[in-house]
């Protein structure tokens, strides 16, 4: 999990919902995320930059 989460924060650079939208499928599987993860992130991300989750939630 470090190893995958070091990737990913690699290719973020900062970890927020904008940035990890701005990812492709393959850069986000590069990370050893699967297809499913990928999903629940991006929708997750979305959730937040549309106002429907706050971090304080």
């Amino acid at each position: 999990m470090f190893c995958r989460t070091l990737r990913l924060s690699t290719q973020l650079r900062a970890i927020s919902p904008d940035n990890l939208l701005k990812l492709s499928e393959s850069q986000l599987r590069e990370c050893e995320l699967s297809r499913q993860k990928i999903n629940y992130l991006q929708n997750i991300a979305s959730v937040f930059i549309d106002g429907f989750l706050t971090p304080e939630q």
